[in-house]
């Protein structure tokens, strides 16, 4: 799929589960900040974050298959 040029607004906050498992979860919004995803969004497991650092993951099914998907961040300067 393609994806066409242009401003993208989007929510970012973090759950705190309670579970000692924090998320990153975001939600596209409009100009005017209205949830324009009818509620959905996406959440990522906060595996590791300073102030260098930051490691994600998610778990998500490939071909019927189980998998779990790594992102990692560092600071660039």
């Amino acid at each position: 799929a393609e994806c066409m040029d242009g401003v993208r607004n989007i929510r970012w906050s973090v759950n705190e589960t309670g579970g000692g498992t924090n998320q990153l979860q975001f939600k596209f919004i409009d100009e005017k900040r209205k949830d324009v995803s009818g509620g959905y969004g996406y959440r990522l497991d906060i595996v590791s974050l300073n102030q260098q650092e930051m490691t994600l993951q998610t778990n998500t099914t490939v071909e019927g298959e189980p998998i779990t998907v790594v992102y990692h961040f560092s600071r660039s300067y």
